[in-house]
């Protein structure tokens, strides 16, 4: 009888090992497979909506998120969804972002910015109001989001605003003037996941609305913390909505621009898995030597 090694392999992601835990992070589809059930904290963030096309527009909700801070997960092999952010188009209302998944958790797109005259969409978190009417901000998924926040318009044609899309922290910011867009709502920190998100440990931030084109007083909106994007230009300028950072689910920002604008993408989703450091146990049991030759796995 011989005192055998007790192994206990997980895999999948990008391991990082810090003090006691460790952490599997997936920016892309994948499988994390583990021998025995662990107990573990789980982050799952979706992909970000982007920016409404042109000018006035509403900046894109982020991501669902959903945080997990203690869950069983038996062993076996377990896909990992990691959903895209929506795509931007010229004069047009955005894309809303792709779910993102693991287990039973399943995040929500974040919702799509509109044109100025488009319907906000809803989603993780919902995109911001474009200065027409409904101007309405879009709704979150409670437990994983917040609402857009409302355009602005008069009635002249040189001015009105974008709202901010909605963040997992806050809801989109509401205009109140005619020059200054809404700010994106700002999403959640987390210390333990400082090695992803931007700034570090944010993720699920909104979208930053647009102000009108002509508008020289105008200013855009500004992404929410945890990944989202401005809206495109300032003091008059002219620009493209700035993206969502990838892999925190930011919404993108709206565009400022005539009918070539193209909102910004939203960030692209992520799952984070983390866990205690398996302590390592000897059995004795009746065995021939073992050789074992693994490759992109923990073993304890």
């Amino acid at each position: 009888m011989n005192p055998v090694l007790c192994i206990f392999l997980v895999t999948g992601g990008n391991i990082i090992t810090n003090g006691s835990y460790v952490s599997h992070t997936f920016t892309k589809n994948g499988h994390f497979y583990l021998s025995n059930p662990i107990n573990a904290e789980v982050l799952v963030v979706a992909g970000g909506g982007a920016g409404g096309g042109r000018d006035s527009c509403g900046g894109g909700g982020a991501g669902g998120l959903i945080y997990v801070s203690s869950t069983i997960i038996s062993a076996g092999n377990h896909s990992v969804i990691i959903g895209a952010g929506g795509v931007g188009i010229a004069n047009l209302n955005g894309n809303s972002g792709e779910n993102s998944s693991f287990l039973n958790y399943i995040a929500a797109g974040g919702g799509a910015g509109p044109r100025h005259d488009g319907y906000a969409q809803n989603g993780g978190s919902g995109g911001g109001g474009g200065r027409d009417y409904p101007k309405l901000g879009a709704k979150g998924i409670v437990g994983q989001g917040s609402d857009g926040g409302f355009g602005f318009y008069t009635g002249t044609d040189t001015n009105g605003v974008g709202g901010g899309g909605g963040g997992a922290g806050e809801k989109g910011k509401n205009t109140s003037n005619l020059h200054n867009a809404g700010n994106g709502g700002s999403g959640l920190y987390f210390d333990q996941f400082a090695h992803a998100g931007y700034p570090p440990g944010w993720f699920a931030g909104g979208g930053g609305g647009s102000p009108h084109r002509s508008d020289a007083l105008g200013t855009v909106g500004i992404g929410g913390l945890g990944g989202g994007g401005s809206g495109g230009g300032d003091s008059g300028s002219v620009t493209h909505g700035r993206p969502g950072v990838p892999n925190t689910g930011g919404g993108g920002g709206a565009s400022r621009w005539d009918d070539r604008g193209i909102g910004g993408t939203g960030g692209s989703g992520i799952v984070i898995i983390r866990y205690m450091n398996q302590p390592t146990r000897n059995i004795n049991v009746f065995s021939s030597p073992l050789i074992l030759l693994l490759t992109g796995i923990i073993i304890y």
